[in-house]
């Protein structure tokens, strides 16, 4: 299982003050809804340009500290090296998403 997090947020995700940030629920993709996230979880954190939605950068990583409140999901970000980001990942929309058969990342 692998986390893909995508956003065009500001100071995302090699930037954020003591490694922390929040999504709206709603940013959870279909496929996390049904199933619980999990601390440790091999991710590929995706930063895109505001306007056209590019991928500016890509990191490998996991996600930490996951709590819920409020309508968010709070979570730790443990970047472990800069990556050419996977061209499937493209096209995908700001969000946080599940891949249960992991492509191969370049770092």
């Amino acid at each position: 299982m692998k986390y893909i997090l995508i956003t065009d947020f500001e100071n995302h995700w090699d930037s954020l003050e003591e490694n922390f940030t929040s999504f709206p629920t709603r940013m959870l993709g279909r496929d996390l809804m049904k199933r619980p996230l999990v601390n440790g979880t091999e991710t590929i954190f995706i930063k895109k340009t505001k306007k056209s939605g590019k991928i500016e950068k890509c990191w490998t990583g996991r996600v930490q500290d996951i709590q819920f409140f409020g309508g968010k999901v709070f979570f730790r970000v443990e970047i472990q090296a800069e990556a050419i980001c996977p061209d499937a990942y493209g096209s995908y929309p700001n969000g946080w998403f599940c891949e249960t058969d992991p492509t191969p990342v370049v770092t």
